[in-house]
């Protein structure tokens, strides 16, 4: 789907989207080397980014099986685009490094030279067995370049080579402390990885002295939560107690080889700790494929906490559950409290209304 240009309050919404045509990228050409051109699930572009016009991208499910290829870019994008509750999976199992047709880039979602954009409560998810390899250089959950403003929150990455690939300066600008906060990176190679190209790669200032923005690295494969690829040391700082200086934020010296211009850490002890509850728009995407084992035990118990509207909230996400359980048969027998929850479920009015929405969607088919 491509949206270029003048798009005043438009909205691309509950899509199911899969590129299985080609195995790999088309080719622009016969010759040896010519560029492929790989696929994209959203395409979203503005002429400025300074463009007012409202965009939603929302509870869209994107698979993408080629070597490369995104789930969601945004290019020239303003304040008033956001992509949000959409879940991409990037199943590709080819661990290999592509060597012919140009560079390649495998992201869930990317963003180029936008401008207050919103990247918000999105699951990416990859595979261990392929994309966390060490020649997968090209893989991210979410890809940013040269972007200013940029709010990323509560975005849960999974077994991705790198969490978030932030290349050249981002939200380098003052006031940018409270813009990356409650993202999750889990089972990928490394956290956050910043590549120079013409600058310094960077998300700005993240956190302050008196407030952890609470991202949360886990079982990652390397110990590098955060890692540059850089020439130099610049001032930006990432303010939390959750990684140490001096083992988990490393660096490469791409003249030199060596460690020695990592991102600064700096310790914020008292200080308050974003509550990941506080995200927006935390209910499961209607035709979600993943959810966190620890979300999908909080629903299913009704210990899972809401901002506001707790109990139609809790309607919904046990709708959804009961759907990705209804599904994932596996899974759902695994797991006493899954199951019990699931059979609970099966005669209750959420359940049948899922029912229905799958006869009414397989007749529209």
């Amino acid at each position: 789907m491509q949206f270029a240009g003048e798009k005043i309050n438009s909205e691309a919404k509950n899509n199911i989207i899969e590129c299985t045509l080609y195995p790999n990228g088309v080719l622009t050409g016969n010759g040896m080397g010519d560029t492929l051109i790989w696929p994209t699930g959203i395409d979203i572009s503005n002429f400025s980014n300074t463009d007012t016009a409202l965009f939603t991208a929302e509870y869209n499910n994107i698979k993408i099986v080629q070597h490369a290829g995104l789930g969601i870019q945004m290019s020239n994008s303003g304040n008033s685009v956001k992509v949000k509750n959409n879940t991409i999976d990037l199943n590709t199992m080819d661990a290999s490094q592509w060597v012919c047709g140009g560079s390649t880039n495998l992201a869930g979602v990317a963003a180029f030279y936008n401008n207050g954009s919103t990247i918000n409560s999105n699951i990416v998810n990859g595979q261990t067995a392929g994309i966390t390899g060490a020649n997968r250089v090209d893989a991210g959950g979410i890809l940013i370049d040269k972007c200013s403003n940029l709010k990323i929150g509560c975005n849960n990455i999974n077994a991705t080579r790198f969490g978030i690939l932030g290349i050249n300066k981002n939200n380098n600008d003052p006031g940018m402390e409270f813009h990356v906060k409650g993202n999750s990176v889990l089972n990928s190679d490394a956290g956050w990885v910043f590549r120079h190209l013409n600058e310094e790669g960077t998300l700005g200032q993240v956190g302050t002295p008196n407030n952890d923005n609470n991202n949360i690295f886990d079982s990652l494969n390397t110990p590098a939560k955060i890692f540059k690829y850089c020439l130099g040391q610049d001032n930006f700082q990432i303010y939390t107690n959750s990684i140490n200086q001096l083992t988990e934020s490393l660096s490469e010296n791409m003249n030199t080889m060596a460690n020695d211009c990592w991102y600064l850490i700096q310790s914020n002890p008292g200080a308050t700790l974003f509550n990941l509850n506080d995200c927006a728009g935390l209910q499961l995407s209607p035709y979600t494929t993943s959810i966190r084992h620890d979300e999908a035990i909080a629903i299913a118990t009704n210990t899972k906490t809401y901002v506001a509207f707790s109990e139609l909230s809790h309607w919904y996400d046990s709708k959804r559950l009961f759907d990705y359980l209804r599904l994932n048969t596996t899974y759902r027998d695994s797991n006493d409290t899954l199951s019990t929850f699931y059979t609970l479920m099966e005669e209750s009015a959420a359940a049948k209304e899922s029912l229905t929405d799958e006869m009414l969607q397989n007749l529209l088919d």
